[in-house]
C-alpha cells in the first residue's frame, strides 16, 4: 500500500544552484554503455529490471541527503549486478554509505543543509565511498566525519566515471529515451527531480528538490521503477512506479556511473 510522506520544508538535497551548475558540465545524447554488456538482464517488449540488484531502501529522515542516497544506491546496483550478488540479504550486507557521502559534502552544519548532487559525484571519484556497515549513518546527526579507516576502504570503492544522460534544458522525449536507454545497459540512472510535498502523489502546490535512483521500466505501460530514500514503508517497499508522462515534467537532470573492474571477492571478506 502507497504511503504519503510529507517533505521538510527545506529543499531536501537538491538546490537550485546544482541545477544550473549542471549546465556547465558535458551532457550526453545517450547513455554510455559501461562494462557488461547490454541486456544481460533479460528484456522482454522493452523492459529493465534491477529491482533484484537493489539493497532495502533506507531512510534519510529528516536530513536533506537523497542525493548522497542515490548515489549510494547506484553504486551498490552497480556492483551488486557485476558480481552477481545472489539476494537482498548479501546485497544489504555490502551496501555503501550514503552518509560518507552527505556528511562531508552537506553546504552547512545541520542537516537540513542540501547538498550538490555534483559534489557528492565527484567526492565518489576522488575518495571513493565506503560501505554502511563501516560508516553507518543516523537519523538524527550527520557531523561525523570519516576517519583513516574509513577513507583506506573507501578508496578501494571509487566510481570510475560518471556522465549526465541528459541536459537542463532536454525535452520529455529525450529525458524518458536516454533513461531508458541507460537502464537498457543495466546501469540504474541518478535522477534529480522536483516533486510535490504530498510525493508520491502529484499534485499542485510548491515543489522541492528529490533524488531518486531510476532502476527499472515497462515500456508497455509507460511506467519507470524508482527507489527512493523515505525507508521501505514508503511507498510500495520503499518504491514508486511513475509514468513516463510525470516523470518528463518532474526530471530535471540525470547521471549515471562507472564502477570500473572490481574484485568481487572483497564482499565475502
Amino acid at each position: 500500500m502507497k504511503k504519503t510522506r510529507v517533505l521538510p520544508v527545506l529543499v531536501c538535497c537538491l538546490l537550485a544552484g546544482a541545477w544550473a551548475r549542471t549546465q556547465s558540465l558535458p551532457a550526453l545524447d545517450a547513455a554510455v554503455p559501461v562494462e557488461g554488456g547490454r541486456n544481460l538482464i533479460p528484456v522482454q517488449g522493452r523492459q529493465a529490471n534491477l529491482l533484484p540488484y537493489c539493497p532495502t531502501p533506507s531512510d534519510q529522515g529528516y536530513a536533506a541527503s537523497s542525493a548522497a542516497h542515490a548515489i549510494a544506491n547506484a553504486m551498490t546496483i552497480r556492483l551488486a549486478f557485476q558480481c552477481r550478488l545472489p539476494g537482498r540479504q548479501q546485497v544489504d550486507q555490502m551496501r555503501f554509505s550514503a552518509a560518507y557521502i552527505y556528511n562531508q559534502v552537506k553546504q552547512g552544519e545541520t542537516c537540513d543543509a542540501g547538498a550538490y548532487l555534483t559534489d557528492a559525484l565527484e567526492l565518489a571519484q576522488r575518495q571513493g565511498v565506503c560501505r554502511e556497515a563501516t560508516f553507518p549513518g543516523s537519523l538524527y546527526s550527520c557531523s561525523r566525519l570519516p576517519g583513516e579507516a574509513e577513507r583506506r576502504e573507501a578508496a578501494r570503492f571509487r566510481i570510475r566515471s560518471y556522465n549526465a544522460i541528459f541536459r537542463l534544458d532536454a525535452g520529455a522525449e529525450d529525458k524518458i529515451n536516454a533513461t531508458l536507454s541507460a537502464l537498457d545497459w543495466n546501469n540504474p540512472v541518478i535522477a534529480g527531480l522536483v516533486v510535490p510535498p504530498t510525493f508520491p502523489e502529484i499534485s499542485p502546490g510548491s515543489y522541492r528538490g528529490q533524488a531518486v535512483t531510476v532502476v527499472g521500466y515497462d515500456e508497455k505501460k509507460e511506467e519507470l521503477l524508482l527507489m527512493n530514500s523515505y525507508g521501505p514503508d514508503w511507498g510500495e517497499g520503499g518504491f514508486v512506479r511513475m509514468s513516463f508522462e510525470d516523470y518528463g515534467k518532474l526530471a530535471r537532470y540525470a547521471y549515471i556511473i562507472s564502477m570500473g573492474r572490481m574484485d568481487c571477492g572483497v564482499f565475502s571478506e
